[in-house]
């Protein structure tokens, strides 16, 4: 668990964070959101200790993170961010065994585990281990960026900007790719995003901050159902309902039926609904059952589970 506990940073003359109070839970992925100078960043820095706030506390897994040796508390702590930052002068398998080198970690268990996290994030050892950074693409930097921070299994990976320098055509695989292993990992992440669609994608939980002061957290579903003013509501944007649609699997609104056009197993209630408009109807097929525009409806206004 992560938590910033009334944090308040003076920048000079600015205040960059104000009375900031956030509990990210073990095991989920929290999404910092907001424009440009609203504080994100400065809030994943306190985490490393890369920046001390004037007041408040950060705690990891319960402890004051002031109490631990900066040295140590970075080792427990993935990091990744926009421009990777690979060693250019080192092989890819040097770079993600930075970590395990400095801990002394016997040879053979390093190759092994070079090995075992290039697997993990797509991509061949074989290939890969001797390649040197500058022959890489953007997203092949980005995936050996985050076998590097898992290379000693931090319980925590803080993410700034991750997915920004990746070539448009490549960051929704890669989204799915890497904050999906990060999820069946059960890593605690924050991640930085100016993205709010990536961080209503991959996030569990958002935190929107503006202007140092954080204005609502919460799962997606629940701010995009009830933004808490009307900033929050013109952030997520005029079309959120559709949003909200495109994060419910359709498969939680089937019902007994049957319909005649058939939509994809892993469609989302908005897939759904644009069926239905495309074909003027008001039901789709799903497996042996189907989705009806009431259903969605429901979503729409807060009145379905799943």
């Amino acid at each position: 668990m992560i938590e910033f506990r009334n944090i308040t940073l003076q920048r000079g003359t600015h205040r960059a964070l104000d009375s900031v109070s956030l509990t990210v839970a073990a095991g989920t992925i929290c999404a910092l959101v907001g424009p440009s100078g609203a504080g994100k960043t400065s809030l994943l820095r306190l985490v490393n200790r890369l920046l001390i706030p004037d007041s408040g506390t950060v705690f990891v897994d319960g402890v004051d993170i002031a109490t631990i040796d900066e040295v140590q508390l970075r080792r427990r702590l993935g990091w990744v961010v926009q421009e990777v930052g690979l060693f250019p002068h080192l092989s890819v398998a040097r770079n993600i065994a930075m970590v395990p080198e400095l801990l002394h970690w016997p040879q053979a268990k390093i190759d092994a585990r070079v090995d075992e996290l290039l697997q993990l994030v797509g991509l061949d050892p074989a290939q890969m281990r001797d390649r040197a950074p500058r022959n890489l693409s953007g997203g092949e930097r980005q995936r050996v960026g985050v076998a590097r921070a898992l290379a000693a299994d931090p319980p925590h990976v803080l993410m700034d900007e991750p997915f920004g320098a990746v070539d448009p055509l490549r960051r929704s695989e890669l989204q799915r790719d890497l904050i999906g292993l990060l999820r069946r990992l059960q890593k605690t992440v924050l991640l930085v995003t100016h993205d709010i669609d990536e961080a209503l994608q991959v996030a569990d939980r958002l935190a929107l901050l503006r202007d140092g002061s954080l204005v609502q957290a919460g799962p997606p579903a629940s701010l995009l159902l009830a933004p808490s003013d009307s900033f929050v509501a013109a952030f997520l944007g005029s079309d959120r309902i559709l949003k909200l649609l495109a994060l419910h699997p359709a498969q939680h609104l089937v019902e007994p039926g049957r319909a005649v056009h058939p939509i994809a197993t892993d469609a989302t209630a908005r897939d759904a609904l644009e069926t239905m408009l495309s074909l003027n109807v008001d039901e789709v097929a799903l497996g042996s059952g189907r989705v009806t525009l009431a259903a969605i409806r429901a979503v729409a206004a807060g009145q379905a589970g799943g």
